[in-house]
């Protein structure tokens, strides 16, 4: 059986951004919050980075990040935040559809050396 996994990649500056205004409550100490970012996931260029397993439980970087961060604020619900400025970037294909969806011919009939 497998494992669904997506990466999510998110503005860096839209996630700061997003926290402060949600949650204005929170003084945000930004070198601290990105420190926490950066522990479940990666900092590239001005994108944030991050894989979404499709099991919820300690191997899914983007819950524990959530999850973390609603504990260490007293929050509730910051995975909303992630999810909704989020875009996942990876797509999954088989060979054979991504020949199809591209126009290209992997089997000619002469592909087993037959004539």
């Amino acid at each position: 059986m497998g494992c669904s996994i997506d990466l999510y990649k998110i503005k860096y500056s839209k996630i700061i951004d997003r926290f402060a205004r949600k949650f204005p409550q929170i003084k945000l100490d930004i070198e601290m919050f990105e420190k926490i970012l950066n522990s479940f996931g990666n900092k590239i260029g001005d994108e944030y980075v991050i894989l979404w397993q499709e099991k919820y439980d300690d191997c899914n970087a983007f819950c524990e990040l959530s999850n973390f961060v609603d504990k260490y604020y007293k929050l509730e619900d910051s995975l909303d935040i992630f999810l909704d400025i989020g875009d996942i970037i990876t797509t999954y294909g088989n060979c054979d559809s991504v020949a199809e969806n591209l126009g290209i011919d992997l089997y000619p009939d002469d592909w087993l050396g037959e004539d």
